[in-house]
């Protein structure tokens, strides 16, 4: 299993989330998924972008005043929460207050700034992976294994920590709450 990474960004902060995504290369045992698209007010978000999440292990979000005002990266942030996912808030300008959901992230220093300079910040950035990496038993480099044909999981398999358990109670709590 590889490690999965999801970066939430404004469409507007595309060129920063671009260059975190760059500077995260090589991969060393994680992928790195970053949605490209614009989004009308009061649009759903994407089934696609919906499984991408409920898949990942770590949610950064680059918090801007562009994305401050982003209805699908507060909904993002909302999905992330809803399926328990640690998240990695990265500041992007001055004066700055994070949405009330990740205050507490805040408070406890488990947030990244790009005010000292943006090697320093994607340097942060990545100690945080390979820490949460190694936590959650993630090995640096990928190990090669003969090819093989994935079989379905079964009714067992699924747990409440799966992606596709996360994703199916997404989509539950997603219709029930409507956060569009």
């Amino acid at each position: 299993m590889t490690y999965k990474i999801f970066i939430s960004h404004s469409h507007k902060d595309a060129d920063l989330a671009m260059k975190l995504d760059n500077s995260l290369k090589p991969r060393r045992g994680f992928s790195v998924f970053r949605a490209n698209y614009d989004s009308e007010l009061g649009d759903k978000i994407p089934k696609r972008i919906m499984k991408k999440i409920a898949e990942s292990h770590l949610f950064i979000v680059i918090w801007s005043r562009n994305s401050s005002k982003s209805n699908w990266v507060s909904q993002e942030i909302g999905m992330a929460l809803l399926g328990k996912l640690k998240i990695l808030p990265v500041i992007h300008g001055r004066g700055l207050a994070l949405p009330e959901t990740l205050t507490s992230l805040e408070k406890k220093g488990k947030v990244i700034s790009l005010r000292g300079g943006r090697e320093e910040a994607f340097n942060s950035i990545k100690a945080a992976i390979k820490k949460d990496m190694a936590g959650k038993g993630f090995a640096q480099k990928p190990r090669r294994r003969a090819p093989s044909s994935p079989s379905p999981p079964n009714d067992d398999e699924l747990n409440e920590y799966s992606p596709e358990a996360k994703l199916d109670r997404l989509e539950r709590e997603w219709e029930r709450d409507q956060f569009y």
